[in-house]
């Protein structure tokens, strides 16, 4: 004690003696520990396990710099204090209540303490007290263990791990994975994507120059055979410094793994050890499985000037590769969707064509794999889907060449799988193809992004003034746009006016198609239900009549505008074969000549048989007021501008109506023979649909009914409710009871009670 005090005078700051009276200067053995290890009269060498803890208690220290007056060291020989005699230790609270002090940081001594704990040779494994053992603990006794594990093994295990990783090996379709390439010959130069998934020996730093065994994947496939498709190359390698940690925690695995094994260990070993040994396994082999990939943080490819470097690799959820997408996409230096189709043609940064009028499709994506001057492709597919949409969007044309020598030119349409899939097709500018063929349908509003105006589009003169090589491709004659006016045309795409006359829904003559004629937008079909009476009320005549030129001028001033002939005519000629109109008798032929219209008279379809049930079914049920109907208004519901119901049609439903009972004349009046003047004054009635439920009631539910009497009139409000009661009385009843009950009956009704048996 007085050794102690003397060396610590001016140097310990303690308030009250503590284990701090007992530090070295140095971080070593004081004197005054070194007298009183003797004392222990242990065979353990007390002098070498406490230098060995002091000088890592030192380490720890140096990390928390928050510890001022050296806590860790001072918890190392209150802990040796507390071990004495052997098999005494100090809980928690005894090793805090010599270490506390006013300017304790407590989160920095709990974390000195856990770390003493975790690495300490000597500390008892029971992690409920605080004892230095005399035998090792389980954290030497696996780092004896690690100590016996050759380099080589662990070389081999960290190689093994880096193969197994799964996210490391996880790539797009198409994308083409080397793990652990042992050189450039086991990547093939192909015009492909290749992700490179370097071992421990290619450890590269981010920004630094990439080691010549790196460069040789890029500069080479096998010595003196260069690489052609350099940029087709991205490798990720790891980071020294996250290695030697990955490697760290190899050997531990390793380490726990022999210790297990060891004949020794499960002998002397407590079951506490060898359970604690198992968990701490277990955590070790946790943390390595997310450190492997982990530690991959290197990216290495070209950049635009043919340089290899060497990026960090950005921090985010996803497998390597999904990561290694995005920094390259960032850098405009992967393709991923498509190329723009401009990018395709001559004359475009990309310089993909050299002094050709066609290039095939497949020639496409090899640039991209093999010049760093170009972005690379995430997939060869990427260049297709550019064409695809190239050849849809008129930017250039695809040729397919057929065996006879000739080709078809697909522009301005959607080229299938097959099509792009192709070796022989190509890609031909605007300037070098000539069409045969010009879709009709292209015609239309946008099709071929000449001006529109309203109904109004270009002439024809116009259109074949876009065919010019520029706008679109050359035309092999007139005759092609000819065709492709007439088709459209015909088939109702668009119409086509020539002066006063426009044609639509038939095919224009020759004539009509020179440069003056205008393209116009075609009318829609005129459908059957336009030309009824509910839709044209000013053609039709009272008694349903009408000729095909008021309908025609109905129609017209309906649609703002005049409809043509052709599709009237094609309408009136559909409802005359569904039976929806009719000629009438003395009407002229149809079809007919426009100028004819006048003299062909349509009608209604004439009913001659009513169905009796159809005066009260779901189609007459607005001529109903309550129970009644006037015969006039029951007929001109059913006919709905759409037939005609003859008086004697009527009158005979009326009768098989009342056969059927399904309605009576009201008044009283009787159903005349034949039709008269009053026939369509006759007014019918519906009979009265009675029902009635019957059972006895408990006196409860008879309360029940009068509580729900307005809910069963509000559910039917034109029908009447009628209520009979009849009251059962049985046992014996002498004649006072009879008088009492008639007493209580006649407070209900005065008329009871009136008794029957």
């Amino acid at each position: 004690m007085a050794l102690g005090l003397r060396a610590s005078e001016g140097r310990d700051p303690a308030e009250w003696i503590g284990p701090g009276v007992l530090l070295g200067a140095d971080g070593g053995l004081s004197a005054a520990v070194s007298e009183l290890v003797p004392f222990t009269g242990e065979r353990l060498d007390w002098m070498s396990v406490l230098t060995g803890e002091l000088s890592r208690a030192v380490e720890l220290q140096a990390g928390l710099p928050t510890l001022r007056r050296r806590e860790v060291e001072q918890a190392v020989l209150a802990t040796f204090l507390h071990s004495q005699p052997a098999g005494h230790a100090a809980t928690p609270q005894e090793l805090w209540a010599l270490l506390c002090h006013a300017e304790l940081d407590p989160a920095a001594m709990e974390e000195g303490l856990r770390l003493w704990r975790r690495q300490s040779g000597w500390l008892a494994d029971d992690t409920g007290v605080w004892r230095l053992a005399t035998a090792p603990n389980l954290t030497a006794m696996h780092q004896q263990a690690m100590e016996r594990v050759p380099p080589s093994e662990v070389d081999a295990d960290l190689r093994d791990r880096v193969g197994k990783a799964p996210t490391l090996v996880e790539v797009d379709t198409g994308v083409q994975s080397h793990v652990l390439p042992a050189g450039p010959e086991d990547v093939q130069d192909t015009p492909l994507l290749h992700l490179l998934v370097l071992g421990p020996e290619c450890a590269t730093t981010p920004g630094a120059e990439a080691p010549r065994t790196v460069a040789r994947f890029w500069a080479e496939v096998s010595p003196g055979n260069g690489r052609t498709y350099k940029n087709a190359l991205v490798a990720l390698a790891p980071e020294p410094g996250r290695l030697a940690a990955v490697r760290e925690l190899v050997l531990r695995v390793s380490g726990w793994r022999r210790l297990q094994e060891s004949e020794e260990f499960r002998r002397v070993a407590s079951e506490a050890q060898k359970r604690q040994a198992r968990e701490a396994a277990a955590e070790d082999e946790r943390q390595l499985r997310d450190a492997v990939p982990a530690c991959f943080t290197a990216v290495l490819a070209l950049d635009e000037g043919g340089t290899l470097r060497v990026r960090v690799l950005p921090a985010g959820q996803g497998a390597p590769f999904v990561r290694v997408k995005a920094l390259l996409q960032d850098e405009e230096r992967l393709v991923v969707g498509q190329v723009d189709p401009a990018e395709l043609l001559p004359g475009s940064g990309m310089g993909l064509w050299k002094d050709e009028p066609a290039k095939r499709v497949p020639e496409f994506a090899t640039p991209f794999y093999q010049f760093s001057r170009l972005p690379r492709l995430l997939r060869p597919e990427v260049i297709t889907e550019s064409v695809r949409a190239g050849v849809r969007d008129g930017v250039f044309c695809l040729r397919l060449p057929r065996p006879d020598g000739t080709a078809e030119l697909l522009w301005r349409t959607e080229p299938n799988d097959a099509h792009l899939q192709r070796a022989d097709a190509e890609v031909v500018p605007l300037q070098h193809a000539t069409l045969e063929h010009v879709r009709p349908e292209l015609l239309g509003p946008g099709g071929l992004r000449a001006p529109w105006s309203g109904d109004n589009g270009p002439t024809v003169g116009a259109v074949a003034a876009f065919f010019d090589g520029t706008h679109a491709p050359r035309l092999a004659s007139r005759e092609v746009l000819q065709r492709a006016l007439q088709t459209a045309v015909r088939e109702s795409l668009i119409g086509l006016r020539l002066g006063e006359r426009t044609y639509v829904a038939e095919e224009p003559p020759a004539e009509a198609c020179g440069d003056e004629a205008v393209l116009v937008l075609a009318p829609a079909p005129v459908r059957v239900e336009e030309l009824l009476p509910d839709h044209l009320p000013a053609a039709w005549a009272a008694e349903g009549t009408a000729t095909v030129a008021a309908v025609a001028a109905a129609l017209g001033k309906a649609r703002q505008g005049t409809v043509p002939w052709v599709l009237l005519q094609r309408a009136v000629g559909l409802a005359l074969d569904a039976g929806t109109l009719r000629l009438e008798p003395g009407s002229g032929p149809f079809p007919c000549a426009q100028d004819a219209a006048g003299a062909v008279q349509l009608g209604l379809p004439v009913v001659s048989v009513l169905a009796a049930a159809d005066l009260i079914g779901s189609a007459s049920q607005a001529a109903w007021h309550g129970g009644d109907a006037v015969l006039g208004e029951l007929v001109r519901v059913l006919e709905g501008n759409r037939r005609r119901i003859p008086p004697a049609a009527a009158l005979q439903a009326v009768k098989d109506a009342i056969a059927q009972g399904l309605v009576r004349v009201a008044d009283g009046v009787r159903v005349p023979a034949a039709p008269g003047p009053e026939t369509p004054r006759l007014r019918l009635r519906r009979p009265e649909d009675a029902r009635a439920v019957d059972g006895a009631l408990t006196p409860r539910q008879l309360q029940d009914l009068a509580r729900l009497w307005e809910e069963l009139q509000r559910a039917a409000p034109g029908v009447r409710f009628e209520l009979s009661c009849t009251l059962i009385m049985r046992g014996e009843m002498p004649p006072e009871v009879k008088d009492g009950l008639a007493g209580v009956l006649r407070r209900v009704r005065s008329e009871w009670p009136n008794w029957h048996s």
